[in-house]
């Protein structure tokens, strides 16, 4: 299996981090436990839109584009997510495990775990510097939890609070109560998600 501890670690921080501006009381309240119970439950889900969505950042960096091969490879993959009307948690682990151990490098994975970590602290740091901040973060985020993209943000600190597992967060807006209650969920399907899809599918093609 090619995850590491650090994953480990990167998504724990993450869930914390949903957990604290997805919950009545943002940061003033602090995590809550239940919620955070919840939200683990489908980190798989939001595991697969963190990894797909950081396809266009890892392609940048020197050494690490991604080949012809890996390309043909995640294009069946990615037009395969895009038509699905909902993604349950057991079907992203076998996607993404299929990804994770058959397509990406070490390397490749090792700076997608680089910049969640990044992200994870870039958020710590703006939720220490407003912590009245918090709304609802969320977002299918970018190229990047980093880069926000929250839902229905309120104020400085849950605008960029979740990212989605776009790139380690909760889904967007409303999509966490959705998925609580059984409905369909599918963070490609719309909005920034399907942005970042879009994006990696056409960066793919012109390999």
């Amino acid at each position: 299996m090619k995850k590491y501890l650090t994953l480990s670690l990167v998504f724990l921080t993450l869930s914390s981090a949903f957990a604290q501006t997805a919950t009545p009381g943002g940061a003033n309240g602090g995590a809550n436990p239940a919620r955070r119970a919840q939200f683990a439950k489908f980190q798989s889900i939001f595991d697969l839109s963190s990894t797909i969505n950081l396809i266009p950042d890892v392609d940048k960096e020197t050494g690490l584009a991604f080949t012809k091969d890996q390309a043909k490879k995640l294009l069946p993959i990615l037009a395969d997510l895009a038509k699905r009307p909902g993604i349950k948690p057991e079907e992203a682990t076998k996607i993404l495990d299929n990804i994770e151990n058959k397509i990406l490098t070490i390397k490749q994975l090792q700076k997608m775990d680089e910049i969640r970590l990044k992200q994870a602290e870039d958020r710590r740091k703006r939720r220490e510097a407003n912590p009245n901040g918090g709304g609802f973060a969320g977002g299918n985020g970018g190229n990047g939890g980093g880069n926000g993209n929250g839902g229905n943000a309120g104020g400085n600190g849950g605008g960029n609070g979740g990212g989605n597992a776009a790139n380690g967060g909760g889904p967007r807006g409303g999509g966490f109560a959705d998925l609580l209650q059984g409905k369909p969920y599918n963070p490609f399907k719309e909005g920034r998600g399907k942005q970042t899809l879009d994006d990696a599918v056409a960066l793919l093609k012109k390999k």
